[in-house]
C-alpha cells in the first residue's frame, strides 16, 4: 500500500509534465496573419448577430447607446484590417454589411428623439416650465418674488462627497459605461427646480411680448404694414317678409302630357351608328360598284365639317370588318376605297381566299382632319356636293 501511495503522485507528475509538453508543442497563432483575418471575420459575424437581436430591444427601449457601442466595435475591427497584407475584399464586404445593420439599428433608435443626457425623450413639462420661467422674469422682479432656483451646474458638497465614495468600477456600472451619472443628477436637479413654476397659471403674469418676438425671430416671417384682410364692414341684412299669394286654379287652363306612341317614338329617335354604316356601304355600292374612289371625295361634305368627320368614322368600321379595302392611288398617291372583291365560285379557291383574308395583317392608320385641312381638300378636289347625302 505504501509503494502504491508513492507511485501515484509520481505518475501524476509525469502525466502533467507530458501534457504541458504537448501543449507547448502547438505553434503560436497570435501573430499569424491568417488567424487575425479569421478573428476579424468572426468579430463582424458576432456584431451582425447581436444587432439582429438588439433591433427588437431598441424598438422597446429606444436606446441609442447600443448603436454607438456597435459602431465603435466596427471601427476597432476596421482599424485591425489595415495591417493585413492579404486580400481585404472579404473583410470590406463584412464591414459594409455591418455598417448597414448598425445604421438600421440607429434609425430605429433615433425615432424616439432622445435629446437629453439620460438618452430619453424630452419631457413636455420641462419645456413648459422652462418657458414659464423665462416669461415670468419681469413679473417676479417687479413684485419682488423670489423662487428658489438651485439648477446650478455644480453639485452640492454632500453629493460630491457621496460620489467620491464610489469606486471607478461602480461608477461605470451605474452610468452604463458612459460616465453620465453627473449629467443625469444635474438634469434631475433642474427638473426639480423647474417644477416650482407650475403654480404660476395666471395669463397676465407672463410676458407674451417676449414670446412673440422670439417667434418672429425664429419663424422668419415678413413684417406687414397692415392686416392683409383689411377692414371688414359687415352689415346685418334686414329680413323682409312677403305676403303669400294664393293660386287661382279656377281661371287657369288645364294641360296634359302629350301621348307618345310607337310611331312618334321612332320618328324622334335619331339614326344609330350601325344604320349609318350600312347607309354608307349601300351608297358606295350603288354609285361605284367595285370601282375605287378617292377617300376624301367620298367622305367630305362641303357644307358640314361634322358630317365629314362622321363619314370618316363610319368608313373605319367598314374597313375594319373587311367590307372595304383602302389602297393608294398610283397616280396622285391619295388614299382610295373600294368594295372588297367577290369570293371565287370554286370551293377550294373560295376557302383559300377566305383563309388569306383571315391571315392578312391589319394596319392601323390615324387621320387628323381639322377645319383648315377640310377647307383645303374641298378646294383641291373641287367638291361641290356631298357624295353621301342624308
Amino acid at each position: 500500500m505504501t509503494k502504491r501511495h508513492h507511485e501515484g503522485p509520481e505518475h501524476s507528475s509525469l502525466s502533467k509534465s507530458h501534457k504541458k509538453k504537448r501543449i507547448n508543442s502547438f505553434p503560436d497563432l497570435s501573430n499569424n496573419p491568417d488567424n487575425n483575418e479569421f478573428n476579424i471575420l468572426q468579430g463582424y459575424r458576432t456584431i451582425d448577430n447581436d444587432v439582429d437581436k438588439q433591433k427588437v430591444d431598441s424598438t422597446r427601449n429606444a436606446d441609442i447607446n447600443i448603436a454607438v457601442t456597435k459602431l465603435n466595435d466596427i471601427d476597432s475591427l476596421f482599424n485591425k484590417t489595415v495591417g493585413i497584407q492579404a486580400n481585404r475584399n472579404s473583410l470590406l464586404a463584412y464591414d459594409s454589411r455591418a455598417m448597414l445593420n448598425v445604421s438600421e439599428l440607429a434609425q430605429i433608435s433615433i425615432r424616439s428623439l432622445k435629446l437629453n443626457e439620460s438618452k430619453k425623450l424630452l419631457n413636455c413639462d420641462d419645456v413648459v416650465n422652462s418657458m414659464k420661467k423665462w416669461m415670468l422674469e419681469e413679473y417676479l422682479k417687479d413684485n419682488n418674488i423670489e423662487v428658489e432656483d438651485d439648477d446650478s451646474e455644480d453639485l452640492s458638497d454632500h453629493e460630491q462627497n457621496h460620489e467620491e465614495d464610489y469606486t471607478q468600477d461602480q461608477f461605470d456600472e451605474a452610468s452604463g459605461g458612459n460616465n453620465d451619472t453627473k449629467k443625469i443628477t444635474q438634469r434631475e436637479k433642474k427638473r426639480t427646480a423647474l417644477a416650482k413654476y407650475e403654480s404660476f397659471t395666471d395669463f397676465f403674469h407672463f410676458n407674451w411680448y417676449k414670446l412673440g418676438c422670439l417667434y418672429k425671430q425664429v419663424s422668419l416671417k415678413p413684417n406687414l404694414v397692415e392686416h392683409m384682410l383689411g377692414p371688414l364692414d359687415v352689415e346685418r341684412k334686414k329680413r323682409v317678409y312677403t305676403a303669400k299669394t294664393k293660386s287661382d286654379v279656377s281661371n287657369s287652363k288645364s294641360t296634359t302630357a302629350e301621348k307618345i306612341t310607337n310611331e312618334t317614338l321612332n320618328d324622334s329617335v335619331s339614326t344609330t351608328t350601325p344604320e349609318q354604316v350600312k347607309l354608307c356601304f349601300k351608297i358606295l355600292k350603288q354609285k361605284m360598284g367595285y370601282k375605287s374612289i378617292n377617300l376624301f371625295k367620298f367622305i367630305i361634305d362641303p357644307e358640314s365639317f361634322s358630317n365629314s368627320v362622321e363619314n370618316m368614322f363610319y368608313i373605319s368600321f367598314l374597313i375594319k370588318d373587311g367590307r372595304l379595302v383602302m389602297e393608294t392611288d398610283p397616280d396622285d398617291g391619295f388614299p382610295t376605297i373600294r368594295l372588297i372583291d367577290r369570293l371565287p365560285k370554286d370551293s377550294h379557291a373560295r376557302e383559300t381566299e377566305i383563309q388569306r383574308r383571315i391571315e392578312m395583317p391589319l394596319n392601323h392608320i390615324i387621320f387628323q382632319l381639322d377645319i383648315p385641312t377640310w377647307e383645303k381638300l374641298i378646294k383641291y378636289f373641287d367638291i361641290k356636293t356631298a357624295f353621301i347625302r342624308r
